[in-house]
């Protein structure tokens, strides 16, 4: 069967946004190879520049990093089944690390790796981290991680264009916030309809957890995709418990928006398939 053609230079559009990005020198976009990446996964629209739009700040605070066809990626879930694996170096040793919502690393290195180098974050981590702020400001936890990685990619996966919704307005004082911290953010925003491309290639009922959202951008980027801290159950092969979180013990409650068994099949396909490589087992 032959594949799809897929479009990187374009964007359908419904897919242009309304807020004011930045477009990429063309010279900061491998595109040939990347094409030739998604054309060979099939990936339909599905496009590293569909999910990275750069967002426009003052130029004099923006440390712009280069989208690129990376050789190795590992996406970085938040599982329990991470503590005690040891798999902190395989991790590291990994060109581009994406973790999500700001997943702590520090302390469990030897677990999840050293680094990250793009960060996606969803709506209601931003607004945990408003709230914190408004009431501790720069002594807020939240705030201090989020310093910590004024290095990587800071990706707002979920961004409305309504001027007029109280999302819009929680979604620009968070970007306000790190503003004026000062430091050279990369702010990256997912274009109108990204949501809904990765609900339609999967052929999701719900909206797509973090997780997800970070697969379907290593697709765009990577020439091979490890998936770690990626887990469906409470209770590992070995019949021990496992953590919703590996860093701290929130349980696992009813989510409405996501639908965990349909994400599930996706991704135990993709690793059937040999598309990405799900790590579940010791690395050490």
């Amino acid at each position: 069967m032959p594949m799809k053609k897929t479009l990187l230079t374009k964007e359908a559009p419904s897919m242009i946004r309304k807020v004011p990005v930045t477009q990429e020198a063309p010279s900061s976009v491998n595109s040939m190879s990347i094409e030739e990446v998604i054309t060979k996964r099939n990936l339909d629209n599905l496009t590293a520049r569909l999910f990275l739009q750069p967002f426009k700040l003052d130029a004099r605070i923006i440390q712009r990093t280069d989208i690129k066809l990376y050789n190795s990626c590992a996406v970085v879930g938040s599982s329990g089944i991470l503590l005690h694996s040891g798999c902190g170096n395989e991790i590291s040793s990994h060109d581009l690390i994406i973790r999500l919502n700001t997943a702590k690393y520090k302390g469990y290195e030897k677990d999840v790796g050293n680094r990250t180098d793009l960060s996606g974050i969803n709506y209601v981590k931003c607004n945990q981290v408003l709230q914190c702020f408004s009431k501790q400001r720069k002594k807020c936890p939240s705030y201090q991680e989020l310093l910590a990685l004024r290095k990587s990619i800071i990706l707002l996966t979920v961004f409305t264009d309504d001027l007029k919704t109280a999302r819009f307005k929680k979604d620009m004082a968070f970007v306000d916030m790190l503003y004026k911290s000062g430091i050279k953010f990369d702010i990256r925003v997912s274009a109108e309809g990204a949501t809904a491309a990765i609900k339609r290639f999967w052929k999701l009922s719900k909206s797509p957890t973090a997780g997800i959202r970070g697969i379907a951008i290593a697709l765009t980027m990577c020439r091979s995709v490890s998936a770690y801290g990626f887990y469906p159950s409470t209770v590992s092969p070995s019949g021990k418990p496992v953590p919703y979180h590996y860093f701290d013990q929130i349980k696992l409650g009813g989510h409405r928006s996501h639908n965990f068994s349909e994400e599930q099949v996706v991704l135990s396909g993709l690793n059937r398939n040999q598309v990405i490589r799900m790590v579940t087992d010791r690395c050490e």
